[in-house]
């Protein structure tokens, strides 16, 4: 699996984040959304802000 990673810190928090993308149409993109979809940051699982 292929992905990209970008690493945003705030370093007077010690709090990072971390973003992981693919090639879209790849077969890495398909499993990082498999992947994705076994936790609350899916991107196709809103929280309902209401």
């Amino acid at each position: 699996m292929t992905v990209q990673v970008q690493i945003l810190m705030d370093p007077d928090q010690s709090q990072f984040l971390a973003m992981f993308s693919a090639t879209p149409g790849s077969e890495s993109e398909q499993k990082l959304l498999s992947l994705a979809s076994l936790s609350d940051v899916s991107p196709r699982h809103r929280r309902s802000t209401s």
